[in-house]
């Protein structure tokens, strides 16, 4: 896979990847989970929901579902092509050794920011202060923990990446 493929060409690409689908439709509900297993092994899910019960139809339930699964499996192999290892294709090392563009630059991807050390030091101060200020709950509530999640999974990459 190419950053220059179609969306169609990625997404047929993600099909041939797959070995296995299993659905799920949680019960007195209208939300239908499906989960790919790629031939790698590795697993990525989609869901579907359906605000209104009446509306509610399974089968497009699971077409949606499946749809956001693929979606979800492009994105994973965009960026292991990009990262340019790992990759489940022959693709993404290739580029990263070339040091063409198609998977990216390391060269042109190096930007002025702080180092890595810095910016762990101000997201440090910031969990602090926003754990001063709210409780557990609040936190939980507003969605801070999962925004304090990604933001130290973007630190961590541009400490592996660095």
């Amino acid at each position: 896979m190419q950053k220059t493929d179609s969306y169609a060409q990625k997404q047929q690409y993600v099909e041939s990847l797959i070995a296995t689908e299993h659905y799920y439709h949680v019960p007195d509900s209208t939300c239908v989970l499906c989960a790919l297993v790629l031939k790698s092994g590795f697993t990525v899910t989609g869901t579907s929901f359906c605000l209104n019960p009446v509306d509610f139809n399974a089968a497009k339930g699971w077409a949606f579902a499946r749809d956001s699964a693929i979606n979800e499996a492009i994105h994973m192999e965009s960026y292991l092509c990009y990262q340019g290892a790992g990759s489940t294709n022959a693709l993404g090392a290739a580029c990263l050794a070339s040091g063409t563009a198609e998977c990216g630059n390391k060269e042109q991807q190096k930007k002025p920011y702080e180092p890595v050390t810095e910016r762990l030091s101000v997201f440090n101060r910031l969990v602090s202060a926003i754990r001063a200020e709210f409780t557990e709950a609040e936190m939980r509530g507003r969605g801070f923990d999962e925004s304090m999640w990604q933001a130290a999974q973007i630190i961590r990459w541009a400490q592996v990446e660095g």
